[in-house]
């Protein structure tokens, strides 16, 4: 059965006023949820609310927002008529009180992180600060719907072209459109801007504490352990030597991305196996990168770290001190064994030998 603008126009005038006050009684609980949720998952972790509790945040979030525009659109009328419902009055007026000791708690919280490591603040407290800027939005979404400047003249004048929610089709079709549209783009702003706070904090914090860090001190702090791997292996081959590293899959996700590594290790020629980490070792190659993995397996159950897992007949093998781009044991003439202890754990250079 086809709806007709006719049909939708009579469902609107017979039903309107229900689905309105429906909406502008749920649209305080909705809000309070979704401001309740976001703030737990600061203290644990993006996710927790829907593994725990079966409530999916973000979703949250949208509707809320949805509501709250659509409460604020129709209830220009009814202030008129009976003044603001008591449950969205007294929301507002909490809302007031918390804004800014919300906003001074979050950018003392940013700025104890930014002050002293990646991650103080979670060690400290267990609060993830990028997530508290989920609160601060829902508080200051409320500021808005709550600002004559902001909301009536700017939103309702420009944005949504002074159309109210009336009793036509178009004009419903189309403010709800703007609005749904300016919901998705907020979300996303929103979204990518948690991630690059993170981001940001990490980067500017060591850079202000440490303005005169040379190249390799920068480089250590943003790549860790994975840079002085790289030195490593440049260090202790010829420009022209042909490397055989692991396939890009867990646990190798960096030494095995040849991408990666080119960087770091051009003009040696790379060459791997892309899938199967039990391939045999290429003939062509000189040398055999040792290297343990980092990360988790994509079966639980099954210990994939290590590489290579065939027997080598080696020149020579360099064993990497941790934490240093220097070499640890040096061990001539040997047989390569994936098994044996000494590989457990190891990070290396097998020259091959050949015959």
């Amino acid at each position: 059965m086809n709806i007709t603008k006719r049909d939708f126009e009579k469902f609107w005038q017979k039903n309107s006023n229900s689905l309105i006050k429906i909406n502008n009684t749920c649209f305080p609980l909705l809000w309070t949820l979704a401001f309740f949720i976001s703030v737990l998952e600061s203290f644990t972790y993006p996710g927790f609310s829907f593994k725990h509790l079966l409530l999916p945040f973000q979703p949250l979030l949208g509707i809320s927002i949805l509501s709250g525009i659509f409460a604020r659109l129709t209830q220009e009328e009814e202030e008129q008529k009976r003044g603001r419902i008591a449950s969205y009055r007294t929301l507002l007026i909490i809302n007031r009180l918390a804004f800014l000791p919300l906003l001074f708690s979050t950018l003392l919280v940013f700025s104890l992180e930014w002050a002293n490591y990646p991650n103080y603040v979670f060690s400290k407290i267990h609060l993830q600060p990028q997530l508290l800027l989920w609160p601060c939005l829902l508080s200051g979404f409320l500021i808005f719907l709550d600002s004559e400047g902001l909301f009536k003249k700017w939103f309702l004048g420009h944005i949504i072209l002074k159309q109210k929610m009336a009793n036509g089709f178009i004009k419903v079709k189309q403010v709800a459109a703007r609005v749904l549209i300016i919901v998705v783009v907020v979300w996303i702003l929103f979204n990518n801007l948690f991630e690059l706070t993170g981001w940001i904090l990490r980067r500017s914090s060591f850079m202000v504490k440490h303005p005169q860090a040379t190249y390799d001190e920068k480089m250590r702090y943003s790549w860790g352990d994975f840079y002085d791997y790289m030195l490593f292996i440049r260090k202790n081959t010829n420009e022209n030597a042909i490397i055989m590293h692991p396939p890009m899959k867990s646990p190798w996700s960096d030494v095995g991305n040849r991408g990666l590594i080119r960087y770091f290790l051009y003009p040696r020629q790379l060459i791997q196996n892309l899938t199967d980490e039990n391939a045999e070792i290429d003939k062509t190659a000189d040398y055999v990168m040792l290297a343990w993995g980092s990360g988790s397996c994509l079966d639980e159950q099954v210990d994939c770290h290590g590489w290579p897992k065939k027997r080598l007949e080696a020149e020579w093998i360099l064993y990497k001190n941790p934490n240093s781009k220097e070499v640890g044991e040096r061990i001539e003439n040997t047989i390569y064994n994936f098994e044996d202890e000494s590989n457990q754990g190891a990070w290396g250079l097998i020259k091959i030998n050949i015959h």
